[in-house]
């Protein structure tokens, strides 16, 4: 077993670290750009194929037999699948990029101790294993608390995590556990908000929209924000979401987390000046 040093503080040796704001922005991204492509590629797909036959497959010996359906169902089985994975994706990618963001946190905001033969995998072991076990809402509340600016996503998880479980499980069929205020199933979905301001109202921007012509367009500030976006659905009835949805709300995502990650790198320089 070393022995522990009896130097002073200043002649200790210190190892320093290089912390890479990507850490935190590649896996909410890789999962958004994976998830909208593959989304993409097979609502393509889906719209050129005859769905009222099952997908022929010679690859293979095997043979399942499954009973007949129509092209509208198919559709919605191969949807409710897409849909289904592409939230899993996202999801997963947020809360990986939320628990990097908190690592990087707790090394910029507090000094680190450890012996001398502790590997890195050791040293950062402690804080990934706190991380893990937090719950999105406290993990978004450990983060914001060392952020120069808080950030609100909390709504927006749940949703993606109640809208999976309703394609997941029941189908997309929306039932008592997914609608238990007045069989109604409420969603708030992330969607990335660009606007101006004209006389102290957002007018949002849209694709070929012309500026005002009472404004100065040299003079006008654009902002950007995530707003969420509300669906209600009624018990009994199909979750339905579109390609466009998922691709708006896959970019809120990864808006997210540069907002994230920009938000962290400033922490860290906070915390040098100071």
């Amino acid at each position: 077993m070393p022995e522990e040093s009896c130097d002073p503080p200043s002649s200790r040796p210190a190892l320093n670290l290089t912390l890479n704001l990507d850490a935190i922005l590649a896996p909410t991204q890789n999962a958004a750009v994976l998830s909208s492509e593959l989304v993409d590629f097979m609502f393509d797909a889906m719209r050129k194929a005859d769905l009222s036959r099952k997908p022929a497959n010679e690859a293979t010996q095997y043979k399942f037999k499954t009973p007949e359906i129509s092209a509208a169902e198919r559709r919605a089985m191969f949807e409710n699948w897409l849909f289904s994975k592409g939230f899993q994706d996202l999801m997963r990618g947020v809360r990986a990029s939320l628990e990097q963001a908190y690592l990087f946190l707790e090394l910029l905001t507090r000094p680190q101790k450890t012996k001398s033969d502790t590997t890195l995998m050791d040293f950062l072991a402690p804080f990934r294993r706190k991380a893990a076990k937090l719950n999105f809402p406290d993990l978004l509340d450990q983060v914001n608390g060392k952020l120069p600016e808080s950030l609100n996503f909390v709504d927006a998880y749940h949703s993606l995590q109640r809208a999976r479980n309703c394609l997941e499980h029941r189908n997309g069929i929306v039932s008592d556990v997914d609608a238990p205020a007045q069989g109604v199933m409420s969603l708030s979905f992330p969607r990335v908000k660009n606007f101006y301001i004209r006389k102290e109202q957002e007018i949002e921007l849209e694709a070929g929209h012309i500026v005002d012509a009472e404004d100065d367009s040299e003079q006008v500030q654009i902002f950007t924000r995530i707003e969420l976006r509300e669906r209600r659905f009624s018990k009994g009835h199909r979750l339905s979401i579109s390609i466009t949805d998922f691709n708006e709300i896959a970019f809120a995502c990864n808006y997210f987390v540069s907002d994230l990650a920009a938000k962290v790198g400033a922490a860290g320089k906070a915390d040098k000046q100071t």
